[in-house]
């Protein structure tokens, strides 16, 4: 649905900081959440009731332009690969938090249930937690 999207700002609505124009972005699946529920108040706002996600509730970068809250992009430095950037901001971040959940170590001994695309960035995150 184009909720992995790597692109250009090329406009900021007002009051936006820590975004400008001219900036490389990722646009990640979780495009916006209340941040005042009891979910996004304990670090879970990916279980927000009133989230929206990007590609579905929010255009996806499958587009010539998409649309973005400022709070839920991160710049993407110009030596990445957009194309191998764009993966993690969703893949990469489904697999991040719950290697960071588990509280694992890099010196502890962790099983990862499946091999595809996740698991294999969960096995990296876990190597290096």
């Amino acid at each position: 649905p184009g909720h992995e999207g790597v692109g250009i700002v090329e406009m900021v609505g007002p009051g936006v900081t820590g975004v400008k124009e001219g900036d490389r972005v990722a646009i990640p699946w979780l495009g916006y959440a209340c941040g005042a529920c009891e979910y996004c108040m304990s670090g879970w706002s990916t279980l927000c009731e009133k989230q929206l996600n990007t590609g579905y509730f929010i255009d996806g970068a499958y587009a010539d332009y998409a649309l973005a809250f400022a709070k839920y992009v991160v710049k993407v430095p110009e030596n990445v690969n957009p194309l191998e950037a764009a993966p993690l901001s969703c893949a990469g971040v489904t697999t991040y938090k719950a290697v960071k959940m588990s509280g694992a170590r890099s010196s502890d001994l962790v099983a990862i249930f499946g091999i595809g695309g996740l698991g294999h960035l969960a096995v990296q995150y876990a190597k290096i937690a």
